[in-house]
């Protein structure tokens, strides 16, 4: 019975880390999925982010404004820009999908109109948009991407 009072301070240990790390306790957030508004070439668009540190990371960053990204075309499938603040990674060797957002090294934020499979972090992916209209709103060259929470 010695070991009571070590699980009952255990636990109460592991209940306030939980309640008070700012991205949740072990990268799960009781926040959970959330929808950001992605502005292109004068476009509106939905997105659902996923439930983990790095795009609770990304909905912190928007609690304070919205974040508008410069990005370039990368390799004929993808656009990709800084957002120059490092954000928890979560890699995992995946497919993308066209309308799947990546963060890639911490810092480059990354639309893909394009399947590519290789180590990243998904962040969301673009509601109800298929993959000619994706490609079609984000033309050729560079573009403005502007990222927004629903107010």
């Amino acid at each position: 019975m010695w070991y009571v009072p070590f699980v009952i301070v255990t636990i109460a240990v592991l209940a306030i880390l939980y309640m008070f790390t700012p991205i949740g306790f072990l990268g799960v957030s009781p926040q959970g999925e959330y929808q950001i508004r992605l502005t292109i070439n004068g476009h509106e668009m939905g997105a659902t982010m996923e439930n983990n540190s790095s795009a609770q990371a990304l909905r912190q960053m928007l609690e304070r404004g919205p974040k508008t990204i410069q990005m370039r075309d990368y390799g004929g499938m993808e656009k990709v820009g800084m957002i120059w603040k490092g954000l928890p990674t979560n890699d995992e060797n995946i497919t993308t999908k066209p309308g799947d957002l990546i963060l890639f090294m911490g810092n480059s934020f990354v639309v893909y109109y394009e399947p590519n499979n290789w180590n990243f972090t998904k962040l969301g992916h673009i509601n109800d948009t298929s993959q000619d209209e994706l490609k079609e709103i984000l033309g050729t060259g560079n573009v403005t991407i502007i990222l927004s929470l629903y107010e």
